[in-house]
């Protein structure tokens, strides 16, 4: 199928708008890690880099689904929007005083305590509105604000900053938190004004929980040695292993975005079809994963990592390349409706990630490690293409 030049400029348009849309979460966890590594130094990063992870697990937690739970329901029943909506907000609001509750018995600080509330109730009301921002055809409204925030959130560490305790990056989110509040509710309040008091309703929980099962399997895909390493390893190891694996991620995302793109023409579902992708998906990831690797390590340089060698690197790129090899398979499996295998695939990759990751890093093995993420995303492809093989 041809493209015409322009039509492929607004695809490529279109994708990156998606992009900024849908990943601004994991885009902002990227730029802020780098804007602090940049400025303070990697082994600064190892020592704070577990609480960040924490609060941001708080959040996937608090959420509990809470964009896809709206709209699925509101496709449902669009005369009760209004209801739904608010509704969701309080169930998530008495997530989140749970979990500060069950925080608060392991003695945290107090002032932790609060800012992280602060912190968890803004993101409820930020991410409601994210909701009432597409019903209403307003999510570049939302779009620009989040990104300022952000934008505002990077300058003021930049510029104001010469050290940082996660008590100071805590407030310093809460912040920003604030501002996105404060310009949304210009937008939004006057017509879907926010609940503020809590309420627990288990059918919603029910209902909420198959989705949030679903999108814990997909964050945690390739990222549970992520999570262990903050918690196994030292402030210098840590440091080291989360640059090679924050660089890794970002490159899978930027393959995400270029591979889809192209994937937007793929209209047959056969298998001379799925070959054919395959193919330049193979000759294109193996061009970007060299790239990446190459720049990986001048970058890793810049920092003075010198016990990171190119052996490294070599789990990266297997990672990178088959990551882009399984685009066109995981469209051909979601056009004939597989997702319930697509998430069996992800469950064992995950599962295994978490048990032999657990089992490399208590042991410091941190190159090892990698290539257990090189190898289950060969595991992930080939039981994609052998799921393809019996149904295509």
């Amino acid at each position: 199928m041809l493209v015409e030049p322009n039509v492929k400029i607004e695809i490529l348009f279109s994708m990156g708008k998606v992009l900024l849309l849908n990943s601004f979460k994991s885009i902002s966890f990227l730029a802020l890690t780098l804007v602090f590594l940049l400025k303070f130094g990697t082994l600064s990063w190892g020592q704070i880099s577990v609480y960040y992870l924490s609060l941001l697990i708080l959040q996937h937690i608090t959420l509990f689904s809470f964009e896809t739970f709206c709209q699925h329901s509101i496709l449902e029943n669009p005369s009760k929007t209004n209801i739904i909506w608010r509704d969701a907000i309080r169930v998530r609001l008495s997530i989140a005083y749970l979990l500060i509750a069950i925080l608060a018995l392991f003695k945290i600080p107090l002032t932790l305590l609060l800012l992280a509330t602060c912190y968890l109730i803004l993101q409820i009301y930020n991410e409601s509105y994210k909701v009432i921002a597409k019903l209403e055809n307003k999510i570049n409204s939302w779009n620009l604000i989040s990104w300022i925030s952000l934008i505002v959130t990077i300058g003021w560490i930049l510029f104001t900053k010469n050290q940082l305790s996660f008590r100071e990056l805590l407030i310093l989110l809460v912040a920003s938190q604030g501002i996105r509040f404060a310009f949304l509710c210009t937008y939004f309040y006057s017509i879907y004004p926010l609940p503020f008091f809590p309420r627990t309703d288990f059918t919603q929980l029910k209902k909420s929980g198959v989705y949030f099962f679903r999108s814990s399997i997909v964050l945690l895909n390739n990222k549970t040695p992520f999570l262990i390493g903050a918690i196994l390893l030292g402030s210098i190891s840590m440091s080291s292993f989360h640059m090679i694996l924050l660089w890794t991620y970002t490159g899978c995302a930027m393959v995400h975005l270029l591979g889809t793109s192209g994937i937007l023409t793929f209209t047959e579902c056969n298998r001379d079809a799925i070959k054919e992708y395959v193919l330049k998906m193979v000759i294109g990831g193996t061009a970007m994963g060299l790239t990446w690797v190459g720049i990986c390590l001048v970058f890793m340089n810049k920092f003075q990592m010198n016990s990171i060698s190119i052996w490294w690197m070599i789990p990266v790129f297997i990672l990178l390349l088959f990551t882009t090899i399984q685009l066109p398979l995981l469209y051909a499996l979601l056009k004939v409706k597989e997702e319930k295998n697509i998430l069996r695939i992800f469950a064992a990759c995950v599962i295994l990630q978490t048990l032999l990751g657990y089992w490399f890093l208590s042991q410091q093995e941190i190159v090892l490690c990698l290539w257990i993420l090189g190898a289950t995303t060969v595991l992930q492809t080939l039981l994609y293409m052998k799921v393809l093989n019996r149904i295509i």
